[in-house]
């Protein structure tokens, strides 16, 4: 729960009630942990504590006494602390142990109130005081942002939103000296160029519960998170500031149903791979049909089919025109040409919704869509088509051009997956206006609004990936991820860089739909089993499982491109997580190694790679991910 839940500020606080009452020292547990990452920060550029120098920028709330203590802990070792007090106070314990302990102080604020410190000066003063800070920033090892933390509501104002564009400088120009000259001699001891930022809790500035950036904040290069992992640190844009990620356990008791978003992670992606049985035959394996690709984008087809053709299902069949099926027959011929049973199809990929000719895809994918289409109240339309039962609608993944043939409501199982623009161009002819820059600046809240509108499943294709579906609520379910509002949050963010290339997206469609297409001939197989399968696959009744496998294909797909390029740079790594007992030292979880610790910067960047490359990887990643899947029933 710890690597993969997130949980609203409010919920955390709640969690932290009763040890607080029960006097379990919560935030001397927070600081040890806090001070251990520094350490390990500081050894890790290549320097000793002895010899560091620590910079804390501190609030006047607990978020600034996590930082206090941790810094009187970091002094007593030796190193050189200085905190610049950016708020009106400073909490008063720790302010006291860290000047006990050797730590310096100085008042940035002229609104603050010290006992023992010069204060209410003017503005020549704070000119100066200002500069004293910049230099305190540039020169030292680590600068730990302990300005705000989960109680905070938007921007950084004041000194602080100063102090934070100062850094943000520092950051930038990446120079140790302040006269401009780079004293990297070639010999390595310069390579550590600016100092490393550790962020408390969350940085400073940023929606913590939405994950939207409001105004100045602080972007970090390590966050220390205490309790929880918080909404903020697994959503964009905010993920993409917070660094490596280290999640301090301090034994709180959350319940996973509040949880508000879910990372996806090998385990839960594996638990959605179908092994076939003894039984089994092609049809019961999963059929997908695609209709992707035309004759002016004919590759679409071909990487589609060949992605789903590689995903584990028994059988791909495509519905497409002459050239695609050529070229797709080419590349794959186990495909089967032609109209017949599916339990899963992938629509989109490649074609022209302008194209309205009869027998053009596009009017195909529309008339397939408008099966799905629902009244506000989830009862399926049957204006122009023949009814079907909701639940007997095999479940659809909608991309690219199908997006502009989607009807305004859908039933849950339509998956849809849109980039910024699509996501910005479907909201707007839905009669909510969004730029592409409105939607990246809050992907989740447009996710969402998106669901709430379509009853789609929203797959928001990023760097971290954003799934928002159905949380099950109607059926009785409430999964991990459920959001209060009844919309089931996952991210996914395991892939690199080098995936923005063409025909990614296509690679992924098919993916998805071959997934699906598992799920589905696994539900039907268990319809058909005794009464106690069936409830050993009671997990898989309800519409979360969708939003699950669509994380799960996200997910896929990143480890895919992550093998195929050699990248291990992506835009979710896997926490670190840290044990702290209240009366004793802190442990790290052995499972992570030395080389995959949060603040070590080594890191392979890999190399360019094109779609293709994604489904040769396929099988490897697919079979790692098996392993997993039996090495977790084996633990069961």
């Amino acid at each position: 729960m710890l690597r993969t839940m997130a949980f609203t500020s409010s919920d955390v606080r709640a969690a932290e009630r009763p040890l607080l009452d029960r006097s379990v020292p919560l935030m001397r547990m927070a600081s040890r942990a806090l001070a251990d990452v520094c350490r390990s920060v500081v050894n890790a550029r290549g320097s000793e504590v002895e010899r560091s120098s620590i910079v804390i920028l501190a609030g006047a709330g607990n978020n600034g006494g996590d930082g206090l203590y941790a810094g009187s802990l970091l002094a007593r070792s030796g190193a050189g602390v200085t905190v610049l007090a950016v708020g009106t106070a400073l909490h008063d314990a720790a302010a006291r142990s860290l000047m006990r302990a050797g730590g310096r102080v100085l008042v940035v604020d002229p609104r603050c109130r010290i006992p023992g410190f010069d204060t209410g000066f003017d503005d020549a003063e704070l000119r100066l005081r200002l500069t004293a800070s910049a230099d305190l920033l540039l020169h030292a090892d680590v600068v730990m942002d302990a300005m705000t933390g989960i109680g905070s509501k938007g921007a950084l104002t004041g000194t602080a939103s100063v102090m934070a564009d100062l850094l943000a400088e520092i950051l930038h120009d990446g120079r140790r000296c302040a006269d401009g000259n780079d004293d990297n001699d070639g010999n390595g001891e310069g390579a550590h160029d600016r100092p490393t930022v550790v962020a408390v809790d969350v940085p400073s500035g940023l929606g913590v519960d939405s994950g939207t950036v409001p105004g100045a904040s602080i972007t970090a290069d390590v966050t220390v998170t205490f309790g929880a992992l918080k909404p903020c640190l697994v959503v964009p844009p905010v993920c993409y500031r917070r660094g490596g990620l280290v999640v301090v356990d301090l034994g709180l008791d959350l319940d996973p149903g509040r949880a508000v978003v879910r990372r996806m992670d090998a385990s839960c992606a594996s638990s959605r791979l179908v092994v076939p049985g003894a039984g089994d035959m092609k049809y019961s394996r999963g059929v997908v049909g695609l209709i992707t690709g035309s004759q002016r984008y004919p590759g679409a087809g071909v990487l589609s089919v060949s992605a789903a053709a590689r995903s584990g299902c028994g059988m791909v069949r495509y519905l497409g025109p002459r050239r695609a099926q050529d070229l797709v027959l080419q590349a794959m011929p186990e495909v089967v040409v032609g109209k017949g049973h599916v339990q899963a199809w992938t629509v989109g990929c490649g074609v022209d919704p302008d194209d309205h000719d009869d027998d053009s895809p596009a009017s195909a994918v529309g008339a397939l869509l408008r099966h799905y289409q629902t009244d506000d109240g989830g009862s399926v339309s049957t204006t122009g088509v023949e009814p079907m039962p909701p639940v007997s609608m095999p479940p659809v993944c909608v991309d690219a051009g199908a997006l502009d043939l989607l009807p305004d409501h859908v039933l849950p199982q339509v998956v849809i997956t849109p980039h910024a623009g699509e996501l910005a161009r479907l909201l707007t002819r839905m009669g909510h206006p969004r730029t592409v820059d409105a939607v990246l600046d809050d992907p989740w809240g447009n996710a969402v609004l998106v669901h709430r509108i379509t009853g789609a499943t929203v797959l928001l294709k990023g760097a971290m990936t954003l799934v928002v579906g159905d949380d099950g609520q109607g059926d009785g379910l409430h999964p991990d991820g459920a959001h209060p509002d009844g919309a089931r949050t996952m991210v996914s963010g395991a892939g690199p860089a080098w995936l923005s290339t063409a025909g990614s997206g296509d690679v992924l469609a098919g993916l998805i739909g071959s997934l699906l297409a598992q799920w589905r001939a696994s539900r039907e197989s268990a319809d058909d089993a005794t009464a106690e399968e069936r409830s050993s696959a009671g997990k898989d009744r309800g519409c979360p499982a969708v939003t699950e496998i669509a994380a799960a294909g996200a997910y896929i797909h990143g480890l895919s491109g992550r093998m195929a390029s050699g990248c291990d740079v992506c835009a979710d790594a896997e926490p670190l997580i840290m044990r702290v007992a209240p009366v004793g030292g802190v442990t790290r979880d052995s499972s992570t190694s030395s080389d995959r610790v949060p603040w070590n910067r080594a890191r392979s960047i890999g190399h360019p790679i094109v779609a293709s490359d994604l489904i040769e990887q396929l099988q490897f990643v697919l079979a790692s991910l098996l392993r997993r899947h039996e090495d977790d029933d084996a633990r069961r």
